[in-house]
Order: structure tokens, then C-alpha cells, then sequence
């Protein structure tokens, strides 16, 4: 790991590159962004200068300093201004269907999210400041991103499986565990798109009690040896985060509030291969290839907590959170009860025998 002096050093010189910038004709705001201003980075991290203004022409320059490269984004104010838009104003709601924020414009707007300013006339900082004003909306978009991500590449998994390609399989079952870590990273404010970054976002960020360890055997791991861990030990991590994501992550409630380190060993469990997709009104269980299944956001909380525990023991994890967030209030024991039956019945939990 590089050490924090030698990354500190490349930060000053990207700050002192940034400001022989900031006298460039038409830039109305000059900031650094990148893995460096955010805590991160390594001997092989560049800095990223973004210079904003209404007449600047799209481009990228690519400056030297020494050893290390600055990468300057010439970006037009109204191109930023419209991502930021666009990251604000997407309906997310479950009858607007699927279709993702582009990957561009959450880039952009998380570039702006972590800027260091050098230079400013006011107007860029501004549309900062409505950006993180809509923070609620902002994490939501990089959940439902990381969700995507993560159902995608476990559609790879289902399909690998099938034709019994098992390297193939475990890349797509890595790739997936990475999303769902990003998708926690991302429900504890850590907005920065670079998934090689996981690693320090949930070592400074992860909720209490989260299997940092465990992540990190799982991805590093042989799973094709036959013992443990294995392709389901992931695949069981990579829903539960994924899940915590999609209920608590996306009603704002802290995620050390998730039953992380869960040692029972009752009945009532999620079926294996369904993963989230989330909306802002309910939470859609997706079964890999098959069918999916639209909940309210209690019911999925409901769901979420099935992870080997007996009837009591879920109501009583339920009853914890249920004045956490306005959209769990109705679960009381009967409720709970009453939507542990309706998702048996539907084939989303397996209530096993002891």
C-alpha cells in the first residue's frame, strides 16, 4: 500500500498543475477529482483537473509532471449542468421501468460530488451545492447503478453454470461481489465510481459488523477447490449486501443496523438465486431467469431478514427497525407473520426443517 506521505506529495503537485490551469481562457471553475482527492489512491494514481465554463470545448489533455499524469476535462458548463439534471430529475419509480442513469452523466456528477475547488466564480459551486441537496436521490441512483451491475453479472453466473464453464462462472461471481460491495459503499455516502476503490471505501466506511474479511477471502479466494469457501458462499454474500442495499440503503437508515454478523441457524431462509432490483416504491425479487416479484418495501425487508432465523427471531429484527424509516411502520408481529406466509407461498422464502 503506498504510504500516505508519497500520496499526499502527488496531491500537492496536482494542486500546483491545477492552478497554472485556472487562467484558461473561458474556465469559470477549476477542481481536482479523482481517487487521490478522495483519501485513496496509489504510486500509479493520476490526478484528474476539470476545468468548467460555458464556452469551453469538450477535450481531454493529458499534462506530465514528472512521473505522474494529470488528466485535464475540458467540460462545458451546460454539459455538466445537464448531468446533474438529469441525475436529479430521473423517475425512479417502478412504473418508469429500468432504464439506467447513463453511466457518464453519474461519473460527472460524482466528479462534482468530491471536487476540490481551485478556482470558482460562483456558478459551478452552486450547482454543487443542488447537487448535494439532493443527496437522497444522488445515493439512490448509485444503488440502483451497483444493483444493475450486480444482476447483470449474476445473469452471467446462471448462464455459466449451465454450460459448466466454472472459470467463467467465478469471474462473473467476482464481478458481482464487487457490485455489491460498491452497492454498500454507495448506501454509506461513498459515491466514487471506481470499483478497484472498494477496498478502502468499506475499510473507512462499511457499517458496523460488516464480513470485511469474509469479502475479501471470497473474492481472492479458489472457489473452484470444493471446500470452503465455495461459488455459494458468494453468491449468498453477494444478496445479502445486495439486499441491505435495497432496503435500508435506500431509506436512508444506517446499514449498522443489518443483522451483519448473523450466526443463527433457524428455518426460515431467501431462496438462493434472487437478487434486487429497486424502485422508489417497491423492491422487485428477482429470480435469475425466471420470474420476478414486486414488494412493497416492508414485505422486501421481510424477505431480506430470512437469512436462517425462526419466526420470533425475525419479528423481533423487524420490530428494531420498524420506526427506522416511514416505509417499514406497519410491520407488527401479525404483519410479519401474515407476509412470512405470502412469501413462502410465492417460492421467495424456503422454510427448512430443523
Amino acid at each position: 500500500m503506498q504510504a500516505p506521505d508519497n500520496r499526499a506529495a502527488r496531491l500537492a503537485a496536482g494542486r500546483l498543475i491545477g492552478r497554472s490551469l485556472v487562467e484558461t481562457p473561458g474556465a469559470d471553475a477549476v477542481f481536482l477529482s479523482g481517487s487521490l482527492v478522495e483519501g485513496m489512491g496509489n504510486a500509479a494514481s493520476d490526478i484528474d483537473v476539470y476545468l468548467i465554463g460555458p464556452r469551453l470545448s469538450a477535450e481531454r489533455r493529458t499534462l506530465g509532471a514528472g512521473r505522474m499524469r494529470v488528466d485535464a476535462h475540458l467540460v462545458p458548463y451546460e454539459r455538466l449542468c445537464s448531468a446533474v439534471d438529469r441525475v436529479l430529475a430521473a423517475d425512479l419509480s417502478a412504473s418508469a421501468g429500468e432504464v439506467p442513469t447513463a453511466g457518464a452523466d453519474l461519473e460527472l456528477a460524482a466528479r462534482l460530488w468530491s471536487a476540490e475547488f481551485l478556482a470558482d466564480t460562483g456558478t459551478v459551486g452552486a450547482l454543487r451545492d443542488r447537487l448535494r441537496s439532493g443527496a437522497t436521490q444522488f445515493r439512490r441512483q448509485m444503488i440502483r447503478h451497483w444493483l444493475t451491475a450486480v444482476h447483470l453479472a449474476m445473469e452471467d453466473v446462471s448462464g455459466f453454470r449451465a454450460d459448466g464453464d466454472g472459470d467463467a462462472c467465478l469471474l462473473a461471481g467476482r464481478t458481482a461481489l464487487l457490485g455489491a460491495g460498491k452497492a454498500v459503499a454507495a448506501a454509506c455516502g461513498e459515491f466514487h465510481l471506481g470499483s478497484k476503490w472498494v477496498w478502502r471505501q468499506l475499510e473507512r466506511s462499511a457499517p458496523e459488523g460488516f464480513p470485511l474479511t469474509w469479502f475479501r477471502t471470497l473474492l481472492r479466494g479458489d472457489l473452484l477447490c470444493g471446500g470452503v469457501p465455495s461459488p455459494d458462499d458468494l453468491e449468498r454474500l453477494v444478496q445479502t449486501c445486495s439486499i441491505a442495499a435495497a432496503t435500508l440503503g435506500w431509506q436512508g437508515v444506517p446499514l449498522d443496523e443489518w443483522p451483519w454478523r448473523q450466526s443463527s441457524s433457524g428455518p426460515l431462509n431467501r431462496v438462493a438465486d434472487c437478487f434486487p432490483r429497486v424502485h422508489t416504491e417497491a423492491v422487485t425479487a428477482a429470480v435469475i431467469g425466471r420470474r420476478r416479484v414486486r414488494m412493497r418495501p416492508d414485505v422486501a425487508l421481510v424477505w431480506g431478514l430470512c437469512n436462517g432465523v425462526t419466526e420470533e427471531e425475525l419479528v423481533e429484527r423487524a420490530g428494531r427497525l420498524r420506526h427506522r424509516a416511514v416505509a417499514y411502520q406497519r410491520l407488527d408481529p401479525d404483519r410479519c407473520r401474515a407476509l412470512v406466509a405470502r412469501l413462502l407461498d410465492a417460492g421467495l422464502l424456503l422454510r427448512t426443517r430443523g
